[in-house]
C-alpha cells in the first residue's frame, strides 16, 4: 500500500513508541494500581494553599470596602442631619460605648426661648428614654451646636451632659451672636432644637410742630417731617433698616415707609413725614445678615399733626370712630367774631357739599357734632378763608363674645360676636400671630349676617399656646377693625 510522504513521520513515531512499550513489560512502571507521585502531591497540595490565600485575601479586600462604603454612608447622613465635617471628625457614634446600651432608647431636646438677643444664653433641656431608668441614666448625651442656623456645614461639640436618674439632662450655653441650632446625640438617636438670634435695635422719635399752609394749598397741605433716630447692636455697618407704621385700626398690618443703612457705629437716622394725619404706631427693622433673625424695635405711639391754615383751623374729638359713634369738629377763625361758617363734607368718590352751617363765639371759635356712618373728609369755610381737609375714619364696631381659655386639639373651637356697622357678608378673620413673632396672618374666616353677627370656627391640628385676635379687613368705605390679642391653650 502506497503512504502519502506526509503521513509517513506520524506513523514513524507511533511505531517507536509502540516498540518501547513492548520492551518494558505487560503493564510497566505506571500500571493500574501503583502508588501516586510524592513530587506531584506536593505540588497540589501547594496550589491548594495558594488558592485558600487568594480566596482569604479577596475576602478581606471585600470586607474593607463594605466598611469603607459605610462610614461614607454614614458622614452623608450626618451631613443631611446636621452633622457637617466637624461631626464626622467625632468620636463615631456607632462604635461608642454607648451603644451597646442603648437599644430601645430615645432622645428628645428643647430649649428656653426659640428667639433671643444677640448676647443672650439659652437652656438646653431634654429627656433620654429608654426600657429602663438604669439604662437611661447611663447614657452620655453629646450635645452638638451647630452655628449660623441651618445654612451652616459643621458643628462642634459643646457639651456632654449625663443624665439624671429620670433620664433628664439640662445644660446652659455659651452667649449666641448668630442663630443656633443644637443636636442632642445618644447613639445613633438624635434630636434638634433651634434658636433664633437677633440683633438689639432701638427708635426714638423727635417729632414736628403743626406745619401750617397758606388758604391756597389747604387742600394739599404741605406734610411736617419727623426724624426717627435708633442703634443696632451689635453693629451691622451697612445692615439695611426700614422705618414701619401701624394705623390704630389696621391692627399690626405694618407698612414700611423709608429705608436707611446703619452706620458703623450700628447708629442710623431717617428723615420722614407720615401722609396720614393722627394717631398710629411706628417701628424700625432691620435685617443684620443671613445668619441672625430680623430684628424689631419696640413700637412706639406717633400722633402725625394735622396740617393747618392759621386764619381757619380744623380739628376732631376722636379719630378714628366706630360706627354709631359721635365726633365733634372744632377749631378757630382768626379775626372772625360772631361769624357765619360752613362745614362741608365728602365722602368715597363724592364732592364736598355743605352738611352744616353755625357761628363762630366772641373769640372765633366754632364747632359742629357728626356721627357719620362711613369714612368723611371735613372742611370748614368762613367768608374769607377755608381750612385744610380733615379725614375722620369710621371703623366697624368689632365686639367678640370672651373666648374660651382651653381648647383640645383637632376639636373644633367656636369664636363668634358682632361687628356693628358692617354689612352682610362682610369677612371676619381669625389670625395668629405668627412664628417668627412678628405680625399675624389668617387661619379661619367668618362672615357677618344681617343682625350683624358672626361665627367662625377653627380646629387646632397640634397642641401648644396660639396668640389669635379677630380682624374685619378695611374698605374704601371703612377703616379695619381688630381686636385686642388674647392667648389660647391647646393640650393634645
Amino acid at each position: 500500500m502506497h503512504v502519502p510522504v506526509q503521513l509517513r513521520r506520524p506513523l514513524n513515531a507511533v511505531a517507536l513508541l509502540s516498540a518501547a512499550a513492548l520492551a518494558a513489560g505487560p503493564l510497566g512502571p505506571v500500571a493500574a494500581g501503583a502508588a501516586p507521585n510524592p513530587a506531584r502531591a506536593e505540588q497540589r497540595a501547594v496550589r491548594a494553599e495558594e488558592r485558600a490565600a487568594r480566596r482569604a485575601q479577596r475576602h478581606q479586600e471585600s470586607e474593607a470596602r463594605h466598611a469603607a462604603r459605610a462610614e461614607q454612608r454614614e458622614a452623608r447622613r450626618n451631613a443631611r442631619h446636621g452633622g457637617g465635617a466637624a461631626e464626622t471628625a467625632a468620636p463615631n457614634t456607632e462604635t461608642s460605648p454607648s451603644t451597646t446600651t442603648d437599644r430601645g432608647c430615645s432622645v428628645s431636646v428643647a430649649v428656653s426661648s426659640p428667639r433671643v438677643l444677640s448676647g443672650e444664653t439659652v437652656t438646653v433641656t431634654g429627656t433620654v428614654t429608654c426600657p429602663t431608668s438604669a439604662a437611661a441614666a447611663a447614657q452620655h448625651v453629646a450635645i452638638y451646636e451647630r452655628h449660623g442656623g441651618s445654612g451652616a456645614a459643621a458643628a462642634s461639640l459643646a457639651e456632654t451632659a449625663l443624665p439624671a436618674a429620670d433620664g433628664s439632662f439640662t445644660i446652659t450655653s455659651a452667649p449666641l451672636q448668630v442663630n443656633t441650632v443644637f443636636q442632642a446625640r445618644v447613639g445613633r438617636h438624635r434630636a434638634r432644637a433651634a434658636v433664633k438670634v437677633t440683633p438689639a435695635i432701638t427708635l426714638s422719635v423727635q417729632a414736628p410742630a403743626s406745619v401750617a399752609s397758606t388758604p391756597a394749598a389747604s387742600a394739599h397741605a404741605k406734610r411736617a417731617k419727623s426724624t426717627f433716630t435708633g442703634t443696632v447692636t451689635p453693629a451691622a455697618p451697612g445692615a439695611l433698616v426700614a422705618l414701619q407704621v401701624s394705623y390704630a385700626t389696621t391692627g399690626e398690618h405694618w407698612r414700611s415707609v423709608a429705608w436707611t443703612h446703619a452706620g458703623a457705629d450700628g447708629t442710623y437716622t431717617i428723615v420722614h413725614a407720615l401722609k396720614t394725619p393722627g394717631t398710629s404706631s411706628v417701628r424700625a427693622i432691620v435685617h443684620a445678615g443671613r445668619h441672625n433673625a430680623l430684628a424689631v424695635s419696640e413700637a412706639l405711639a406717633f400722633e402725625t399733626p394735622q396740617p393747618q391754615n392759621p386764619q381757619l383751623t380744623i380739628a376732631s374729638s376722636s379719630d378714628p370712630l366706630l360706627s354709631g359713634e359721635t365726633v365733634t369738629i372744632s377749631g378757630v377763625a382768626a379775626g372772625a367774631a360772631n361769624a357765619p361758617v360752613k362745614l362741608l363734607a365728602r365722602t368715597t368718590g363724592g364732592a364736598f357739599t355743605v352738611i352744616a352751617e353755625g357761628a363762630t363765639d366772641e373769640a372765633g371759635r366754632y364747632s359742629f357734632a357728626q356721627s357719620p356712618l362711613q369714612n368723611t373728609v371735613y372742611r370748614v369755610t368762613d367768608a374769607t378763608a377755608g381750612s385744610t381737609s380733615l379725614f375722620e375714619g369710621v371703623a366697624f364696631a368689632l365686639t367678640p363674645t370672651p373666648a374660651a381659655a382651653t381648647a383640645t386639639a383637632g376639636q373644633p373651637l367656636m369664636l363668634s360676636g358682632t361687628a356693628t356697622g358692617a354689612p352682610a357678608g362682610q369677612a371676619v378673620y381669625l389670625e395668629q400671630r405668627s412664628h417668627s413673632g412678628i405680625g399675624f396672618h389668617a387661619i379661619a374666616t367668618g362672615t357677618v349676617d344681617a343682625t350683624a353677627a358672626y361665627e367662625i370656627s377653627h380646629a387646632f391640628a397640634k397642641a401648644g399656646e396660639y396668640v389669635l385676635r379677630l380682624h374685619v379687613p378695611g374698605s374704601t368705605t371703612h377703616l379695619a377693625s381688630t381686636s385686642a390679642p388674647f392667648t389660647l391653650s391647646v393640650a393634645a
